[in-house]
C-alpha cells in the first residue's frame, strides 16, 4: 500500500536579515572562522566549540541560517541559493573587515554542504580553508545524537576525501555522533581543528 501526499509550496518568503553571533578572540585574532550550523539547528550549535576556538585566537562568527532559529520561515525550506548567498555575503563582509587575516569556513552537516557550495560558486572570495564536520554529501540527514552515524554514510565521506586528493586532511572519530561539535567528542574535534589550522602568523 502507498499513501503519497504532496504540496506546491511556491517561493519561500524572504527571511529576516541575518544577525551574526560573535565569539571574539582575545586581542588580535590569528584568523576568522565563519561557522555554519546543521539542518534544524541555529547559531547556538557552536556554544561549545566557538569559545575554545576564540580562546585559541580565532574570532568565530555564526548566524541562524535562513529557515532556522530566529529566521524560521514557518517551517518552509529557504532554498539552496538563499543559504549559499547568505553565507557568501557574510564571508565577503568578514574578508573586508579582516583583510590581513585568513578566513575559514566551518560547516557541520548541512553547514558543510553550504560551505562547499559557497566555495565552488564564489571562487572570488578569499577563503583560506574549509573545515567540514560530517558534511551533508547526500540527502537524508535526520539523526541529531546517537551512537554510530549512519545518516551520512562512510562511503560518501570516503569518496569526498578521495576527490580532494592531496588537498585535504581526514580525521575519523570512532563512535562519534553525527553532530561532532555538539556530542561528547566536541573537545577532541575542536583540538583536531586547531591542530589542522596553520601556525598563527600575525602581521608585524
Amino acid at each position: 500500500m502507498l499513501f503519497l501526499l504532496s504540496a506546491c509550496a511556491g517561493a519561500p518568503p524572504i527571511p529576516p536579515p541575518l544577525e551574526p553571533r560573535v565569539w571574539p578572540a582575545a586581542g588580535e585574532p590569528h584568523g576568522v572562522i565563519l561557522a555554519l550550523h546543521s539542518f534544524g539547528d541555529h547559531a547556538a550549535a557552536f556554544n561549545l566549540a566557538a569559545p575554545a576556538l576564540a580562546e585559541a585566537g580565532y574570532s568565530v562568527y555564526a548566524f541562524d541560517q535562513a529557515g532556522f532559529g530566529t529566521r524560521n520561515l514557518n517551517d518552509r525550506w529557504a532554498g539552496e541559493a538563499r543559504l549559499v548567498d547568505d553565507a557568501a555575503g557574510l564571508a565577503r563582509q568578514l574578508a573586508e573587515r579582516y583583510p590581513d587575516r585568513p578566513l575559514y569556513l566551518l560547516g557541520e552537516s548541512l553547514g558543510g554542504a553550504v560551505a562547499m557550495l559557497m566555495a565552488a560558486r564564489h571562487p572570488d572570495l578569499p577563503v583560506d580553508g574549509l573545515i567540514l564536520a560530517a558534511p551533508a554529501v547526500r540527502e537524508g540527514i535526520r539523526l541529531r545524537y546517537g551512537g554510530r552515524d549512519t545518516s551520512v554514510p562512510a562511503v560518501g565521506i570516503r569518496r569526498l576525501n578521495g576527490h580532494l586528493g592531496g588537498h585535504g586532511d581526514y580525521r575519523f572519530f570512532e563512535d562519534g555522533p553525527h553532530l561532532l561539535l555538539q556530542g561528547r567528542h566536541w573537545s577532541r574535534v575542536t583540538d583536531a581543528i586547531l591542530d589542522w589550522l596553520p601556525p598563527a602568523r600575525l602581521p608585524e
